[in-house]
């Protein structure tokens, strides 16, 4: 069986990361996998990349897309992608004869929704995020949230503003596209199946939940003194985690119900001095004067030995997030025996099982998310239980086997 995994990129991000995990999983297992992708960052044969001229001309229809989107839905939050204009790469794609495509994230202007139609072989699509069946927004707009659900009616005051509502109308020419198209479904987290299934859009496809795998030889506890030595970091504190691309600066990772919290710990705990926190992700922020603690700012971080050392020095890994799938650091977390605090929200009760792997905070409480670090810091040791629960549901193997039968009975029918 030939596969051909579909990505921008095959390390920026975390759609980026979870797809070349798996993709090298398969290739592990013996599967004929490769990634054909943009943003080429990884020394691998079985990583294509596309010609200059491509790139160039991909280039250029993302920042056409992005004037379009700057233009027409100026001051919407988050991340949001056109997806409409062609990116040309479908005859390559069909030039690879693969039996099975599998698209991840093909926004930044490499793959149109339209073009879809063109790919010749079965196609699976992971969804990462709710782009697929949203209008722009890759995720759901917190001010007005449920446009998916609805299709976006009545959320325009008048007619007039509808056809200028960008996000209206790419919401109906994905719909006018993607229901009459077969593909499956994959969603890492049982939240993106069920918002997926309650879409205007795809409420009819078959969505199948398999979570993102991760090499747990990598991502294992690593001594935490041996740990702490390479960052640099105190073996004297309880430190306190925190980390995703754009840590400090994207709204959605919560860096700023963090701060609040951090605040309230500091304040009841006995003697703040002894708890320190790290971030990853960001070369600077706010300083202890703002955060109640010390904070240590150590950058991104690319390399995954270095990644899982990163946990290691953690006592608990904080993902104050207000909106996320089933993000991977929350499964390199828990890999690495550290347990996890996140806000009742997305994928996070997949991952998180209150006194087991960590603790699940009412969204979106200060108090409770402080109280619920205090807990974790000073209650039972939950290492062992998290290293086992990672094992047991993101191990490659197992997740190799699930997205094979998934591929097989597509290839029967």
């Amino acid at each position: 069986m030939k596969i051909l995994h579909v990505c921008f990129s095959d390390t920026s991000g975390g759609a980026a990361r979870a797809a070349y995990r798996l993709h090298t999983a398969q290739r592990k297992s013996g599967y004929d996998s490769y990634m054909l992708v943009v943003d080429k960052q990884q020394k691998d044969d079985s990583v294509i990349t596309i010609s200059p001229i491509s790139k160039l001309w991909v280039r250029i229809v993302n920042k056409v897309s992005g004037m379009i989107l700057n233009a027409f839905n100026g001051g919407l939050d988050g991340e949001h992608s056109l997806g409409v204009i062609p990116g040309g790469l479908v005859s390559q794609i069909n030039s690879i004869d693969a039996d099975i495509i599998n698209l991840h994230w093909i926004n930044g202007g490499m793959l149109s929704v339209g073009e879809l139609k063109s790919i010749k072989s079965t196609v699976v699509w992971t969804f990462h995020d709710m782009w697929a069946f949203s209008g722009t927004g890759h995720y759901d707009d917190l001010n007005e949230p449920g446009g998916y659900i609805s299709g976006y009616k009545g959320l325009g005051e008048n007619n007039f503003r509808e056809l200028l509502d960008v996000n209206l109308q790419v919401f109906n020419y994905k719909k006018k596209i993607l229901s009459n198209l077969n593909f499956a479904i994959v969603t890492p987290s049982i939240w993106l199946k069920n918002c997926t299934e309650s879409s205007d859009m795809l409420n009819s496809k078959y969505v199948e939940v398999i979570p993102n795998c991760l090499d747990m030889n990598m991502f294992r506890p690593y001594p935490k003194d041996l740990a702490r030595s390479k960052f640099n970091l105190p073996l004297d504190k309880k430190l306190i985690l925190f980390g995703a691309m754009s840590s400090v600066s994207d709204k959605r990772k919560g860096f700023d119900l963090l701060r609040g919290s951090l605040l309230e710990f500091s304040r009841t705990i006995g003697d703040p001095e002894m708890y320190e926190l790290v971030v990853f992700g960001a070369d600077s922020g706010p300083d202890e004067k703002d955060l109640g603690l010390k904070c240590n700012y150590l950058g991104s971080i690319h390399d995954d030995l270095k990644l899982a050392l990163c946990y290691s020095v953690a006592d608990v890994f904080v993902a104050p997030s207000m909106q996320d799938n089933l993000p991977n650091t929350i499964v390199e977390s828990l890999s690495c025996g550290t347990p996890c605090i996140a806000f009742s929200v997305g994928g996070f009760p997949d991952m998180i099982e209150n006194d087991r792997t960590g603790f699940m905070a009412t969204p979106f409480s200060e108090n409770q998310l402080s109280k619920s670090i205090e807990k974790c810091l000073n209650g039972k040791d939950l290492g062992n239980n998290c290293r086992e629960f990672a094992i047991k549901n993101y191990s490659e193997d197992n997740i190799v086997d699930s997205y094979a039968s998934i591929y097989k009975k597509l290839l029967e029918i």
